[in-house]
């Protein structure tokens, strides 16, 4: 009767009357299903509400609509430009880049549209990137020289880059994380094949200075964690990121500094430590060759030329760029996008169909975890096997080479994990979380340079292209600061950093140049947080299905 639907007071309550009553959007009343209707549009557009049980009854008007002209013209409807449909807010939302303007209604849809990345400034007159705005120019600025100091510490400097990109870009921080990260991609780039790539290792000069070994079995871990990264990044308000970011840079900074400190004073020991009497003599004591080596799991013994052809054998093969690591980490790569491909996104159809928030979406989420563990475990088991054979030569592990073993394959792949996590969330490419574990690791500092700008190189490659999969990332500016900030800066800041380690023969400068990163990100963010928690107040999350990029701060 009309009297019990005029008792419900907003379209939650009049939606559970359904379906005898209606809402009545234009005069916010509930009334006899004859006179109004729920529509779709009409429903909450927050999960904290009535929204799954109102959907269930609603009639959807949007879904009547065939061209984004049409589809602006109802609130509460977006479109969704991929699968060219018209859907209830916030499965879509119709962005400015979608307005059309053939349409008779483009003014209207363009007032009414959400924007995904900050708009040009409309004082220069302008619809690209160029004429660069002061803000941009003192952020590029700012960029490159952080940069700098980042590709000298061997890391991409994510955690420095998001507060530059806040304070001086003006950009909001779901705009600067997919920004850095970008940066940091040109930056590892051409740290990686421009100088890391055809470096050798600072104690065996045939070997590379990369730690091949290390990265075939931590990278699958690496990109599961940055791919679950993005998923909190995506629904965790600016807040909380930036809390986690100061924590994450305090409690770096303070143990790499730790080691920088330790490594300091073992240099200094050892360029003054008086010299052994072997060293003096210039010999080291000989080694009894006429003994027997067992080899394999067999009663045979094998003779010393055997055992040095053999280690001679791993020579060459180290000595050789590694072709199989490198297919290994591409193959891990490949699987990884293809799964973001197969998932699709805001700014992407899925391959498979699937929509964000259904079972089939989540069914091909949950299916990183099994496919990128068992690449992790194929690498894993070729590494024990390799350490295994090395054993039974008698084969001598320079310092820092990381000796395999069951424990390591699980244990070091899981933290590694878990920083990665961190990274993808909080818009670091990784070598700020990969450095310092690397460096508790126990690996040389150049060789943890090395190995974490490579994997860096991997991983900031992943999180972009899902950020591109999410629609979250502006493509103009992103290869704006990729080559200014990111491919300049790492030029002067590797080969700086490489002149300087060959002038003291110091490697705890690296150490020292990423202890000082981390310690005054900390202090940036702790800045910027101030102030963008005083301008917007602690705001709740967001959904995972909703709107994208600057458009998210509506929800």
């Amino acid at each position: 009767s009309a009297s019990m639907c005029a008792a419900a007071s907003d379209v939650c309550s009049c939606s559970d009357l359904s379906p005898g009553c209606g809402w009545c959007s234009s005069r916010k009343a509930c009334a006899p299903a004859n006179e109004c209707t729920t529509t779709c549009r009409e429903c909450p557009s927050t999960h904290k509400t009535c929204r799954s049980s109102c959907r269930r009854k609603c009639i959807d008007t949007c879904a009547r609509m065939t061209s984004v002209c049409s589809c602006s013209e109802l609130d509460g409807c977006g479109w969704c430009s991929h699968g060219k449909t018209c859907l209830p807010y916030p499965e879509c939302s119709t962005t400015c880049e979608e307005c059309d303007p053939s349409c008779a209604n483009f003014k209207y849809c363009d007032a009414k549209c959400y924007r995904r990345f900050r708009p040009r400034l409309p004082e220069l007159e302008k619809d690209g990137l160029f004429p660069l705005a002061s803000s941009d120019i003192a952020c590029a600025a700012s960029v490159f020289l952080a940069t700098v100091f980042a590709s000298a510490a061997g890391i991409g400097g994510g955690a420095v880059l998001v507060p530059m990109f806040t304070l001086l870009g003006e950009f909001s921080e779901h705009e600067a994380i997919p920004l850095s990260l970008s940066t940091v991609f040109g930056a590892s780039l051409f740290s990686t094949f421009g100088t890391y790539l055809w470096l050798k290792h600072p104690q065996q000069a045939h070997r590379p200075m990369i730690a091949w070994d290390v990265a075939t079995v931590l990278m699958p871990a690496t990109l599961l964690g940055t791919t679950c990264g993005v998923f909190l990044n995506k629904v965790c308000p600016n807040w909380l990121i930036m809390i986690l970011l100061v924590l994450l840079c305090a409690v770096t900074g303070k143990r790499t500094l730790s080691r920088a400190c330790k490594a300091w004073e073992k240099e200094s020991k050892t360029a003054y430590s008086p010299l052994s009497q072997v060293e003096k003599d210039g010999m080291a004591p000989s080694k009894d060759t006429s003994q027997t080596f067992e080899l394999g799991s067999g009663e045979a013994t094998a003779s010393a030329d055997d055992v040095r052809d053999a280690l001679q054998h791993e020579r060459l093969a180290e000595s050789g760029f590694p072709w199989g690591s490198a297919f290994n980490l591409l193959r891990t790569w490949l699987v990884v996008m293809a799964l973001s491909l197969l998932k699709g996104g805001h700014g992407s159809p899925s391959l498979l169909g699937v929509r964000c928030g259904t079972l089939g979406y989540w069914l091909v989420v949950l299916l990183n975890i099994p496919v990128l563990g068992a690449l992790s475990a194929l690498s894993a088991r070729r590494l024990l096997a390799q350490h295994r054979r090395r054993l039974e030569l008698g084969y001598e592990y320079a310092e820092g080479d990381v000796q395999w073993d069951r424990e390591k394959v699980v244990k070091y792949p899981a933290i590694v994990a878990c920083a990665a996590v961190a990274a993808g969330m909080l818009g670091v490419g990784g070598g700020m979380v990969l450095g310092p574990i690397f460096l508790e690791l126990d690996l040389l500092p150049e060789v943890s340079s090395a190995t974490s700008t490579l994997m860096v190189l991997f991983m900031s490659s992943s999180t972009v292209g899902q950020f591109i999969v999410f629609g979250m990332i502006d493509a103009e500016y992103a290869i704006f600061f990729g080559l200014v900030g990111g491919v300049l800066g790492a030029i002067i800041g590797t080969k700086g950093a490489r002149a300087l380690l060959q002038r003291t023969g110091r490697a705890s400068f690296i150490i020292f140049f990423l202890a000082g990163l981390l310690i005054g990100s900390g202090v940036l963010m702790v800045a910027t947080g101030a102030v963008q928690l005083k301008a917007t107040g602690f705001t709740s999350f967001r959904p995972l299905c909703g709107r994208a990029g600057n458009a998210a701060k509506f929800d």
